[in-house]
C-alpha cells in the first residue's frame, strides 16, 4: 500500500502548490500585460497623428510638414525624403506634447 501511495503522497502537495502559486500571480501579469498594451497604444496615437499631419510629394518624393501643422508653435520642417520620414515620424512624436494621451499617463 505505501508503494502505491507514497509517491502520490509527495507528487500532489507538490501540484497543489504550484497551482496555487500560479494562480495567484496570475492577476499581476494581466495586470502589467494590460499596461503595456495601454502604453503601446498611446505611443501609437501620438506617432499616427504626426504622421497624418505629413504632406507628400509623389513627383519629387519628398516629405514636409507645413508651418503650424502639430501646433501653434511648430515651425515646420524642410523637405526629406521618403526614406527618412518614419524615423523623423517616431521622433518627432516623443518630443512634441499632441493632445493623444501621454504613454506614461495612468488610465
Amino acid at each position: 500500500m505505501g508503494y502505491l501511495f507514497g509517491p502520490l503522497m509527495f507528487v500532489v502537495p507538490l501540484a497543489l502548490g504550484g497551482l496555487i502559486v500560479q494562480l495567484t500571480t496570475r492577476r499581476g501579469r494581466i495586470r502589467v500585460a494590460e499596461d503595456t498594451a495601454g502604453v503601446q497604444h498611446a505611443v501609437w496615437e501620438r506617432r499616427h497623428r504626426v504622421w497624418q499631419e505629413a504632406h507628400l510629394c509623389r513627383q519629387c518624393r519628398v516629405a514636409f510638414f507645413p508651418k503650424g501643422s502639430l501646433g501653434p508653435d511648430f515651425p515646420g520642417s524642410p523637405a526629406m525624403e521618403v526614406a527618412q520620414l518614419p524615423g523623423w515620424v517616431t521622433t518627432t512624436a516623443a518630443s512634441l506634447t499632441l493632445d493623444a494621451p501621454s504613454p506614461t499617463a495612468p488610465r
